[in-house]
């Protein structure tokens, strides 16, 4: 077993305000590998 990862993780967040929150959905769209295959956004 290797004692470390050999890959480099990458942490990438986004920031939401949920007061200002209008339900355009953006927030699932700048997230593409973490809600990629949510229902509510489709990427071309």
């Amino acid at each position: 077993m290797p004692e470390q990862a050999t890959a480099e993780s990458v942490e990438r967040r986004v920031v939401l305000d949920l007061d200002r929150c209008i339900e355009c959905k953006s927030c699932m769209a700048s997230c593409y590998y973490g809600h990629g295959r949510m229902a509510g956004v489709q990427f071309v």
